[in-house]
């Protein structure tokens, strides 16, 4: 009787397969993924809101130096910028007259007392802001040579939107925001003006102390409303959808757990917003870095730097 061999060998690899089959596969240990945070704690405090504004600056006195007589300028004594004093001369003219008499004195030196030019002096004292001719320029009766700024007449002429101005009244501090320093100032005056376009109340703010270039644009920053005891957070806590109509952050639980909290904002300033929410309470741990697309009940680890 002849065994065949070959039918052996296939038996004998198909249980080999079939105890592979059935072979649990080894345990691997997986590693626990978590997320990286910084985190703060509800606090209670006062909150205040400002409001910024645009505005201009302009100086309200002006003096023109005009000319009293038509003919040619013959010397101006100053410059722009150059601080002048009330009946100091700003300039000479020398009339039509006077040009033509020029050769004649030459052989009659009587006619010099008619050629002497005509001076004109400044009504004010400030700075010289402008001056429209140059020397030799031919300048008519009453024409405009120069205008003499007075200095401590300098106001912020401020742009309000006209739903917001009636809660400005005269006397409300205010801060003049410049580039490099803060000035405490206060309104001074409302104006019955109405920008055609934006539909902004003007109002000023006299600063007769203070020295700055004319049309110069500022910030003015005003205190809008106040909150006391209020719930608050770091702005960098809040995270919202694109069309900021939800608002909410992330809560931390047992150190270690991210969930999703609805709030509701209310007032807010450069580093705070006070936020209102059923479901938070004082000292509770919240999310300020890490935060951003971070899923609700994500593991989370706190790396808060040492203080």
């Amino acid at each position: 009787m002849k065994i065949d061999i070959s039918k052996f060998y296939l038996v004998f690899i198909f249980l080999i397969i079939a105890i592979g089959c059935n072979t649990p596969p080894v345990p691997q240990n997986k590693a626990k993924t978590f997320v990286r945070v910084q985190t703060t704690t509800v606090k209670k405090g006062t909150i205040d809101q400002y409001r910024l504004f645009n505005g201009v600056t302009k100086y309200q006195r002006k003096e023109a130096i005009r000319a009293n007589v038509t003919g040619y300028i013959s010397t101006i004594n100053f410059e722009v910028g150059n601080s002048i004093n009330k009946g100091q001369v700003l300039c000479y003219i020398r009339t039509k007259e006077q040009q033509a008499l020029g050769a004649a004195v030459k052989i009659d030196s009587s006619l010099a007392k008619l050629t002497i030019p005509m001076d004109i002096k400044s009504k004010a004292t400030g700075v010289v802001s402008i001056i429209n001719y140059n020397e030799n320029s031919y300048v008519s009766e009453g024409a405009i040579i120069a205008t003499v700024t007075q200095p401590n007449s300098l106001t912020i002429q401020v742009s309000i939107p006209f739903d917001q101005s009636k809660e400005i009244n005269k006397g409300m501090p205010c801060e003049v925001i410049l580039k490099d320093t803060t000035i405490n100032a206060k309104i001074s005056q409302q104006l019955p003006i109405i920008e055609p376009l934006t539909q902004n109340q003007q109002f000023l703010i006299e600063m007769p102390k203070i020295v700055l270039p004319e049309s110069l644009k500022v910030q003015i920053r005003m205190l809008g409303k106040i909150a006391m005891n209020a719930m608050v957070l770091p702005k960098s806590a809040i995270q919202t959808n694109e069309l900021q109509t939800k608002f909410w952050v992330m809560k931390v639980l047992n150190d270690s757990l991210a969930v999703k909290i609805n709030v509701i904002p209310l007032l807010e300033n450069d580093s705070l917003v006070q936020i209102k929410s059923t479901m938070l309470d004082y000292k509770d741990t919240i999310i300020i870095k890490g935060a951003y697309q971070l899923q609700d009940t994500t593991v989370v680890r706190i790396e808060n730097p040492a203080p």
